[in-house]
């Protein structure tokens, strides 16, 4: 069984390396950087929020889409019509996601505390994600995900301009929830850390 330090270890090296190479969302690194100061948590894989745009060959989403056009904050309905405008085949959909974060603990225990902690700042849809022996896992998550066809060059727009204009709504708002709850996890964790770093 590979001991916890080693997979610790490997996971920030993994972390290192990926903000050298500018592959880690920078409104992230607040989070990731609170959670593994703890010697009983790693971040394992994480992203801010995003709104991605992907072709698929129908209404049925298979997941195999070619992604065109990739956003980590609000959209308006002329950003919206801007990427349409580039598709000549398939259907256009947006792909609406918030924060997600994996999370390896040290102990079961030690996850539930995280799971419950990310719960309180407003991360609802998170679950304790995966057990197995190499560990636990929690899933922090803001939001699921949402996907939505909204193109193609055979019929035009799917949906209207005015259920556009509410799902550019939504996102706007959903990125305000996400700075929320990024700072109500922080100053939670903070003053846990703070405790922590008091009484052991």
């Amino acid at each position: 069984m590979v001991a916890w330090s080693e997979i610790r270890r490997y996971h920030l090296n993994k972390l290192i390396q990926a903000i050298k190479e500018d592959k880690v969302d920078r409104d992230i690194l607040p989070i990731l950087n609170i959670i593994n100061s703890f010697d009983e948590y790693v971040t394992r894989s994480s992203c801010y929020g995003r709104i991605t745009f992907t072709i698929e060959k129908g209404l049925i989403r298979k997941g195999e889409g070619k992604i065109i056009n990739k956003i980590h904050g609000p959209v308006n309905l002329e950003y919206i019509k801007k990427v349409s405008d580039s598709v000549d085949k398939g259907v256009l959909w947006m792909n609406i996601e918030g924060t997600i974060i994996h999370v390896a603990s040290k102990t079961y225990e030690d996850g539930l505390k995280l799971y419950n902690i990310a719960l309180d700042a407003g991360y609802r849809e998170s679950s304790i994600y995966s057990m197995s022996k190499r560990g636990v896992t929690i899933e922090i998550l803001y939001t699921t995900k949402y996907s939505i066809p909204i193109y193609s060059p055979e019929t035009g727009f799917i949906i209207s301009d005015e259920e556009l204009r509410s799902i550019s709504n939504y996102i706007h708002n959903m990125f305000i929830g996400i700075e929320k709850a990024k700072y109500r996890l922080i100053n939670i964790l903070s003053e846990y850390k703070a405790y922590e770093d008091k009484y052991s």
